[in-house]
């Protein structure tokens, strides 16, 4: 293939894969083992901004990470206990302000498609900054399909009828592996999955807050898409708009703001997958029903899930992995940060 027919977004990963394999993360020490999201927020105690991060192995506490000189206070590690027991696997948390926070279980079932209850909770954290223990309020999905989660809205569109469609035609394969416990055919199914969020303030416009899906992964218009899908409320899932993405058969692993543009990493949608990506499209172009081809900047390490902008530079959280005794004070794998200069 010659020059003049590669993408741009070809040529950025093949202008920096080199760069990727010289590039060290800083790891992270237990009891954060599988950092899932990240949110610079304000400090509890103290004044100045640190960095929350969600384990996707802890449900009823998140970590607090003093901010240096653009760098993570490894050290530092404050434990933040929730008021209840939180969602099971949080992948995304968004601010809505200084004192608001929504936590989101990923919705996705586990290995051999089986539900799982606690991972379809939401949770709103009303008073962060006011102690080492949250209040907060929880909320459950009973049901994942078009109908419930889009309600009338379900067919107001061509593109909320194609993500509708995706939503319920990936829940059926799921349902089908999960009665004969087959987990090839799970993974197969792209079962609905959370693993972004993101809150538009309000003096950007009216406030929101998306939501974006690892998968189901959307056919349109002869092509596949990521969703972003807005909430019609913070302390229930149900959306009433939709945008798709040309992540390149990706999905979506994590959203955040810098500036005037939407960030997110993209990755999958399959866990073996080795594709992970730094993205960005301009938030002026969130709007209902879009077809947005995003800017593809650079790879990331496999299982990149948290990102953060600190002092000008992205931070990149990757996933680690706590291992199967769970009672071990250790990590099997830590998690780890990586700092990207030049965003």
């Amino acid at each position: 293939m010659s020059l003049t027919r590669l993408s741009l977004s070809g040529l950025a990963l093949l202008a920096t894969a080199c760069d990727l394999s010289a590039e060290q993360p800083t790891p992270l020490r237990y009891p954060v083992c599988e950092p899932s999201a990240a949110l610079v927020v304000p400090c509890i105690g103290e004044p100045g901004q640190c960095l929350l991060v969600a384990d996707n192995e802890t449900a009823d506490a998140v970590f607090l990470y003093p901010l240096g000189k653009g760098q993570l206070n490894v050290d530092g590690i404050q434990v933040v206990k929730l008021g209840k027991s939180g969602p099971n696997d949080i992948e995304s948390m968004a601010k809505l302000d200084d004192k608001t926070l929504l936590l989101l279980g990923s919705h996705s079932r586990g290995r051999a498609c089986a539900v799982k209850d606690k991972r379809r909770r939401l949770m709103l954290v009303s008073d962060w900054g006011q102690g080492p223990v949250l209040e907060t309020s929880l909320s459950e999905t009973p049901e994942l399909s078009a109908a419930a989660l889009l309600g009338s809205r379900a067919n107001s569109s061509p593109v909320l009828k194609a993500v509708g469609e995706a939503i319920d035609q990936a829940e059926a394969r799921a349902d089908r592996a999960a009665k004969t416990k087959n987990e090839s055919a799970c993974e197969a199914a792209s079962a609905f999955n959370i693993e972004g969020a993101v809150a538009i303030p309000a003096t950007i416009g009216d406030s929101k807050v998306w939501i974006g899906l690892r998968s189901p992964l959307v056919s349109y218009a002869g092509k596949i898409w990521a969703a972003l899908l807005r909430l019609e409320r913070p302390d229930a899932l149900g959306f009433g708009q939709g945008v798709l993405l040309d992540l390149e058969g990706r999905g979506v692993r994590e959203l955040t703001l810098a500036g005037d543009w939407l960030w997110g990493i993209a990755g999958g949608p399959g866990d073996a997958e080795n594709n992970f990506v730094l993205w960005r499209v301009k938030l002026g172009d969130l709007q209902p029903d879009a077809q947005l081809h995003p800017q593809i900047l650079r790879p990331l390490p496999k299982s990149s899930e948290g990102l953060a902008f600190v002092g000008g530079q992205a931070m990149v959280l990757i996933d680690g992995d706590k291992g199967k005794d769970k009672s071990k004070a250790s990590c099997q794998a830590p998690g780890a940060y990586l700092m990207l200069p030049g965003y």
